[in-house]
């Protein structure tokens, strides 16, 4: 089948995420026959030169109980109408609304004779119960092609469930390069934002603000970061999962050095306000506790911001080492404190891994070299058949 032709349907359940447009924006550009169902209240795109669909339900907390169901039961029905009249090359699922029916209907997808794929955002669910670690193991199972972002994240779906290698594919997440504006402020003018001058050092936490995200662990470094290094401010933006965490983060901050500035926004951020928040930064840190893969790395890389992270998930694998940033050896704030320490010993060095950090994001990580990646796979899909 000439590729140009290929013929593909993704499902993103999900609101609020991205991911999905982007990636879709780019098989486009590689002739990838696309079109993406989203849900009713995903806000849309008109730069767009594909279908989008908005058939699934939105998740709206003033829409009542009853009204969900009827319209999410709906939606499934749509969707199989939808891909009956179409006759797509492959199906695409990328996030799940509810994963107990999906599963399940996913296999029935597969019954009846349609290419299936999957995209394992976490490959070790943050939030996962046993119970629906199965209907998880369902659609690995089902699926003509799993696929994931990085090589770590494939050994470890393949440890965790006996799947064929094969099956297991890697497209590494796309750049954030749509959060750049036109006219990219200064670092000056971005710190005047903040009320921070050119001569701090200065941290970035980013991204909501959950237990796992070890947004403790950089806190208590800085009682020995402080204490050699001058200037030091950190710019803390996210919401706090429960909101009694953040009451607890804001107890240590309270007991921090005074000369310690802190700017804590627990605040929406707005998409046109995120480039403020890395170009004040130097360094942008992640002390997560577990993770499979995050975004909040591509934000920064995009941004041209090297990463501190702690050494969980797949970050050994996307952070070079002392060139677009650091992986602790242990995950503790002892090793945390002495890397933050390094890497504000020469600011000359921090530029240039910033600048390498971009690099990567414009090549290696751009949206483009995924969609091509994925394309021959979907090729390879449709030949199978």
């Amino acid at each position: 089948m000439n590729l140009k032709k290929t013929k593909v349907l993704i499902l993103d359940s999900n609101v609020g995420n991205d991911y999905s447009l982007f990636l879709c924006k780019a098989l486009k550009k590689a002739d990838i026959d696309i079109t993406l169902v989203v849900t009713e209240d995903n806000r849309r795109d008109s730069s767009v030169d594909f279908p989008i669909l908005t058939l699934s339900p939105p998740k709206a907390k003033n829409v009542s109980k009853f009204k969900k169901i009827f319209k999410y039961y709906n939606y499934l029905l749509n969707v199989y109408k939808l891909i009956s009249k179409e006759k797509y090359d492959v199906i695409h699922f990328q996030f799940f609304r509810r994963i107990r029916v999906e599963s399940i209907y996913f296999a029935m997808l597969k019954l009846l004779g349609v290419r299936l794929a999957h995209t394992v955002h976490d490959v070790t669910p943050l939030n996962e119960n046993k119970f629906d670690h199965l209907f998880n193991l369902l659609v690995y199972k089902t699926a003509d092609v799993l696929f994931v972002h990085s090589n770590s994240n494939k050994r470890t779906l393949t440890q965790q469930i006996k799947l064929n290698e094969e099956k297991i594919k890697v497209v590494p997440h796309g750049d954030f390069d749509f959060l750049i504006p036109d006219k990219i402020p200064t670092k000056s003018q971005a710190r005047e934002f903040f009320g921070l001058s050119q001569g701090d050092n200065v941290i970035l936490f980013f991204g909501a603000i959950k237990e796992y995200k070890g947004l403790d662990i950089l806190l208590n470094s800085l009682f020995i970061v402080a204490a050699k290094i001058n200037n030091l401010a950190v710019i803390i933006a996210g919401r706090p999962d429960p909101v009694k965490l953040g009451l607890e983060y804001e107890n240590i901050i309270s007991k921090l050095p005074s000369k310690v500035k802190i700017i804590y926004h627990t605040q929406y951020i707005p998409d046109a306000e995120v480039v403020k928040y890395f170009i004040a930064s130097d360094v942008a840190v992640l002390p997560y506790r577990r993770i499979s893969h995050s975004g909040v790395l591509h934000l920064a890389y995009s941004f041209g911001r090297p990463v501190i992270a702690t050494n969980v998930g797949d970050f050994k694998e996307f952070i070079e080492e002392d060139k677009s940033g650091f992986v602790l050896s242990s995950n503790n704030q002892e090793n945390l404190s002495e890397k933050i320490i390094e890497a504000f010993s020469d600011k000359l060095r921090l530029e240039e891994m910033g600048k390498y950090a971009r690099h990567l994001s414009e090549s290696k990580y751009s949206w483009d070299s995924s969609a091509e990646t994925m394309k021959q796979i979907y090729g390879k899909m449709t030949q199978n058949y």
